[in-house]
């Protein structure tokens, strides 16, 4: 655009020249030079309101500065530019307890700002590890414009339930404070945004919050549940869940994830996704009906969780739901072809149903994918003999 700025001095001057300079200096001359002055002046308090924020200039006809975010981000409004100016905001509350998430590259530590991070990968040299307090006197939630509009996740509508909220106070412009003291929805999706990547004590921490605003959070007592069940702790797994099933059994959680990609055994590498698997093999030594509550679960949170359409097989076998068993073990073959688990489960079922043709064909694929599965060279020669009677 820079190119552009001599043509357009060229031609404001053509405009005024003549009604500065002209000895006939008519109407219209005259018009245009209080319009080119109201402009000038317009120009003039817009600079010096901005001040000292120039990064975060947006004219009156986009809405001004305090709505530039809902248009552009990243170096147009937010280059970290503003954790001074959170500082001395923090000084004039008191220096509440505060949830901060900071896009920059400057350090919090260095302005003695203490925070319980959100959980974004920033260029921070040191991550704050600090959990806050159950009863916080006040929690404020600081958010920067990048991080508020998810510009370096896969998934943009990560704070779309903040942007919802009206900020208490904006900092330069690039960085928005919410009151969060009271605010159950807040600590909702925060306890499920921490657990989802990961950080297990800052979600306790929010799903103790909530506990203490709402006893009977659903909530929170579903993260509990998948968190003691990450940790092995069986019984206060079974009886967060409990309470869950009591409160709202069809509860899903939300997948909060900033980084979307794949673990081990095609698995997302999100930790509801796992946490999930683990809760559904506890139940499943105890109570194959709530077992399979928690496998459909699984199924209508991760679609393309083959492993999760398996397991759900599995318990529709152990409940005599053969069709059902066969329709999601073929669905997990759906997703991932050479499933060698789903083929010989399937085989299973067609073994129950004397469908021996079905069960060859399935043993055959079995070892096709894994030539070294045993069980799979020991049935298949067995089934071939029944097949052959029949025949």
């Amino acid at each position: 655009i820079l190119p552009i700025y001599p043509f357009l001095f060229v031609l404001l001057s053509q405009t005024i020249q003549p009604a500065v300079f002209s000895h006939q200096r008519t109407i219209i001359f005259r018009f245009q030079f209080l319009i080119f002055s109201f402009l000038c002046i317009w120009y003039l308090i817009s600079s010096l309101r901005i001040y000292p924020h120039y990064l975060a200039y947006f004219n009156e006809f986009s809405g001004g500065p305090d709505n530039g975010w809902k248009y552009l981000a990243d170096s147009n409004i937010d280059w970290g530019q503003d954790l001074k100016g959170l500082k001395k905001y923090l000084e004039k509350e008191d220096n509440p307890e505060i949830l901060l998430g900071y896009y920059g590259s400057a350090n919090p530590d260095y302005y003695h700002i203490e925070y319980q991070k959100l959980p974004f990968y920033v260029a921070v040299p040191r991550m704050s590890r600090k959990i806050n307090s159950l009863n916080p006197q006040k929690e404020l939630l600081a958010i920067s414009v990048n991080i508020l509009h998810s510009i370096y996740s896969p998934d943009r509508s990560l704070f779309n339930w903040l942007k919802k909220k009206k900020p208490i106070g904006k900092i330069g412009y690039s960085i928005f404070v919410y009151d969060v003291t009271l605010d159950i929805d807040a600590h909702e999706n925060l306890a499920q945004f921490y657990f989802n990547n990961g950080r297990y004590k800052e979600a306790e921490r929010e799903c103790g919050r909530l506990l203490i605003l709402d006893p009977e959070n659903s909530i929170a007592h579903f993260t509990l549940s998948c968190l003691y069940a990450e940790q092995g702790e069986e019984e206060l797994a079974i009886n967060e869940y409990e309470k869950v099933i009591g409160l709202n059994a069809d509860l899903l959680p939300r997948r909060y994830v900033y980084y979307i990609g794949e673990g081990s055994s095609g698995q997302t590498g999100e930790f509801y996704h796992r946490a999930l698997f683990i809760l559904g093999a506890i139940y499943f030594k105890k109570d194959e009906a709530k077992a399979l509550n928690i496998y459909q679960k699984i199924v209508q949170l991760y679609p393309d969780s083959f492993e999760g359409y398996n397991n759900l097989g599995v318990v529709y076998e152990e409940l005599s739901r053969d069709e059902q068993a066969i329709s999601s073990y073929q669905r997990a073959i759906q997703l991932k072809p050479d499933f060698a688990d789903a083929y010989f489960n399937l085989a299973v079922v067609y073994w129950s149903k004397n469908e021996w043709n079905l069960v060859v064909k399935n043993l055959l694929e079995v070892l096709r994918i894994n030539p070294q599965h045993q069980e799979a060279r020991k049935y298949l020669s067995l089934a071939q003999e029944k097949l052959k009677t029949v025949q």
